[in-house]
């Protein structure tokens, strides 16, 4: 089992995957992906019958349940630069 880190949202805060998309809320979209890791997408779309983007769908649902639960990069404003030019995270609280 995946262990939630410290800084990541709360399990209820993080939006449910669904499985099928309503096809009126595709919309389509180009994306770069490096060669290698293109041409193993779409030998697994061939492997599984299945289109391009379908396998990259799929593993996205996958992905995002672990991205979640990495801490989120803090904003600009919340960095702290000392005078000695130290730059800080502020602590919880």
């Amino acid at each position: 089992m995946l262990e939630r880190h410290p800084g990541a949202p709360p399990p209820e805060e993080v939006e449910p995957v669904t499985e099928s998309p309503r096809r009126s809320a595709m919309k389509k979209q180009s994306l770069n992906f490096p060669e290698d890791m293109l041409r193993e997408i779409m030998s697994h779309a061939r492997r599984l019958d299945r289109s391009p983007s379908w396998v990259v769908q799929r593993a996205w649902m996958h992905a995002r349940k672990v991205l979640a639960l990495r801490p989120s990069v803090p904003q600009e404003s919340e960095i702290v630069i000392r005078s000695s030019g130290d730059v800080r995270e502020p602590t919880g609280g």
